[in-house]
């Protein structure tokens, strides 16, 4: 974080940022997965840096999709469960951009449906963080044992690729599966258009600004958006 406030704070010696200065930037956004103090502070810099950077820079499509992957999640790894010890369990796994209080109106919905159901939310990180992705699988698994059936609702492309995930790491979990929702979604990456893609990105940072309460300048939207993509 250093490295990248002393490189958008002095544009008349701007050089790009070295390998290990990004590598930098990269663990410190993992860091934010176990430490969510970090994040706010982080997801700041960079939306504010990349407000100063020309659209030829070689940090600014850097910095954007660095800024993606941290939107992805807004809860990091965390897991919510909420319900008693009843004998169905609903596995609820966010789009992108979402926080574990914004399920809170869908889980609100199960539990009036099924009223001894346990819910169990989770949002899937789009950091490459093996570790932490593996904590929160082994932390669903445990929160929905002794659910003898379960239903999934995947909402959007990130709850489905996170789904991909429990599939090949929680195989006998995916045995007690009965029902599944596929809520906006999945979508094909070629299905998108570039604009599209810009749509789904700004949506998830801005998104990612808003729950962290981080004033934007009036330019932060259309400095990341109409230069370039992630």
């Amino acid at each position: 974080m250093d490295a990248l406030r002393a490189y958008t704070s002095s544009p008349a010696a701007r050089l790009p940022l070295t390998p290990a200065e990004r590598e930098e930037l990269l663990a410190c956004a993992v860091a934010t997965l176990e430490h969510p103090e970090l994040r706010a502070p982080l997801l700041s810099l960079l939306l504010h840096s990349l407000v100063a950077l020309e659209p030829h820079d070689a940090l600014h499509p850097f910095a954007i999709r660095l800024l993606w992957q941290l939107s992805a999640s807004n809860s990091g790894t965390q897991v919510g469960v909420s319900g008693g010890g009843g004998a169905v369990g609903v596995l609820l796994l966010g789009f992108a951009g979402a926080s574990l209080a914004m399920l809170k109106l869908l889980e609100r919905t199960y539990h009036e449906s099924l009223p001894h159901c346990r819910v169990v939310s989770a949002i899937g990180v789009g950091l490459d963080a093996p570790l932490a992705r593996r904590r929160q699988l082994e932390e669903v698994e445990a929160a929905l044992r002794g659910c003898g059936a379960l239903l999934v609702h995947s909402l959007s492309n990130n709850g489905y690729f996170l789904w991909q995930n429990v599939k090949q790491a929680l195989p006998q979990l995916v045995q007690r599966v009965r029902a599944m929702v596929f809520d906006c979604g999945p979508c094909l990456p070629g299905d998108f258009s570039a604009n599209d893609l810009r749509e789904v990105v700004k949506g998830a940072i801005l998104s990612s600004a808003f729950i962290n309460e981080i004033q934007a300048c009036p330019r932060t939207s259309r400095t990341l958006f109409n230069r370039t993509g992630p």
